[in-house]
């Protein structure tokens, strides 16, 4: 099927888009082509007009990898099994890793239970 690139772009420097439409296009294009890279957050990010960091870029993926993300804190992390990035993230910033981490296993407790839920009225 291709590549995609997941784009998180903070709000608040939505405005810009309308003021800067070909800068916006040319910084959407550059994250999709990969040329985005590295372990810093600022790798990750491209500011516009007065926004410094107005986007958050994910690296460009195969559509039939799987991947998951968590927005935390005013950012989008990767979190995954083999991922250098999140690998960064859990010897770096081991508090804010940690916080996600929770989330994750939060959210994946509450989803299986209302799946068990689900099923049991599907069994019926």
């Amino acid at each position: 099927m291709g590549m995609m690139t997941t784009i998180t772009i903070r709000n608040d420097a939505a405005g810009e888009i309308k003021k800067y439409p070909e800068e916006f296009a040319e910084k959407v294009y550059n994250a999709c082509s990969g040329s985005m890279r590295g372990h810093l957050s600022s790798d990750k990010e491209f500011g516009l007009g007065f926004h410094a960091n107005m986007a958050v870029c994910q690296q460009p993926i195969d559509s039939h990898v799987d991947r998951v993300y968590v927005q935390s804190g005013g950012t989008v992390c990767e979190m995954g099994a083999y991922s250098s990035y999140t690998e960064h993230l859990m010897h770096e910033h081991t508090d804010f890793f940690d916080r996600m981490l929770e989330h994750m296993e939060y959210t994946v407790k509450v989803l299986k239970q209302k799946r068990k839920v689900i099923k049991g009225k599907q069994d019926e």
